[in-house]
C-alpha cells in the first residue's frame, strides 16, 4: 500500500490542530465534520477512499511527515487528536502510558494490581520495567496497592503522565 502524502491529505480534508477535528475539504459534504471511529475508539479519516487513523493524519498534516514510531495520545483519549495531545514514542513508552488494567484482569479495577491467591483478601502490586515484572509488595487493600504502583510508575516509567491518574 502506498504511503499517504501531506498533499493527498490536504486535498481531501481540513484539520484543526487546536480542536483535533477533521472536515471535508470539497464536494457536497465540504465543511462537514468527519466523525468515524474504529471499534477500539480511534477516529479514522477517509482519504482517496482509504481509511487512515486520524491521529496519524493529524501528525502528517502538522509536521509534513508520517511518524516513524507509534503515536501516543498523551491524555489517553483515543479520539482527542489535538496536536498538543499527540507524541511519537516507541511501543514500550506507549504501553507505559496505559492507565486501565488489561481486560483479562478480573481481580482488580486498578492497573498493576491483582488479588493475591496465596492469601485471600490481600492485593499484590507489580510493575513491568524493561520487559521484567517487578514485585512491589502485598497490601491489605486495592487502594494501597494502587498507590504503591503509581509511586513506582513515577520513578520507573519515563512516559508517566501524572494527570491521567489524578
Amino acid at each position: 500500500m502506498k504511503t499517504l502524502t501531506k498533499e493527498q491529505a490536504e486535498a481531501s480534508v481540513c484539520y484543526s490542530p487546536l480542536l483535533g477535528t477533521f472536515s471535508y475539504r470539497s464536494g457536497p459534504r465540504a465543511g462537514r465534520l468527519l466523525s468515524s471511529k474504529t471499534k477500539h475508539g480511534y477516529a479514522v479519516v477517509r482519504v482517496n477512499g482509504v481509511q487512515h487513523l486520524a491521529h496519524r493524519v493529524a501528525w502528517l498534516l502538522s509536521t509534513g511527515e508520517m511518524p516513524d514510531g507509534v503515536i501516543d495520545h498523551i491524555n489517553g483519549d483515543r479520539a482527542d487528536n489535538r496536536i498538543a495531545n499527540l507524541r511519537v514514542v516507541d511501543v514500550t513508552l506507549n504501553n507505559q502510558n496505559r492507565c486501565a488494567p488489561q481486560r483479562d484482569n478480573k481481580t482488580s479495577k486498578f492497573l498493576g494490581v491483582c488479588s493475591w491467591t496465596r492469601c485471600p483478601g490481600k492485593f499484590r502490586a507489580q510493575i513491568k520495567v524493561m520487559g521484567k515484572k517487578v514485585h512491589l509488595g502485598v497490601f491489605d487493600s486495592e487502594e494501597e496497592a494502587a498507590a504503591a504502583y503509581i509511586e513506582a510508575k513515577r520513578r520507573l516509567h519515563l512516559g508517566f503522565v501524572e494527570e491521567r491518574f489524578a
